[in-house]
């Protein structure tokens, strides 16, 4: 529910709200933390604070490797191929 009331503030252009509910969704839930921190990122490189916005995208990469290492080592486990080449 955070990200659905993110974007209706955001589209509303009440950023503050928007800042707000994205940050509620990156610290407060596991669902979509990589589209939290994007779209924060993206709000604070339009507001010029830069310093935000590159802390934003950190934690997006974090989050996004934590996700491709998690895919890996689940379906090394099962024995699934990780890439379509291994098909």
């Amino acid at each position: 529910p955070f990200m659905l009331l993110a974007r209706l503030y955001e589209d509303r252009g009440d950023i503050y709200e928007a800042i707000d509910r994205y940050n509620k969704a990156l610290n407060q839930t596991s669902d979509k933390p990589i589209e939290a921190a994007v779209n924060l990122a993206r709000i604070y490189i339009t507001r010029f604070d830069l310093e935000k916005a590159k802390n934003m995208i950190k934690t997006a990469v974090i989050a996004l490797i934590v996700v491709l290492v998690s895919y890996a080592l689940v379906t090394a486990f099962i024995g699934l191929p990780f890439f379509a080449t291994d098909l």
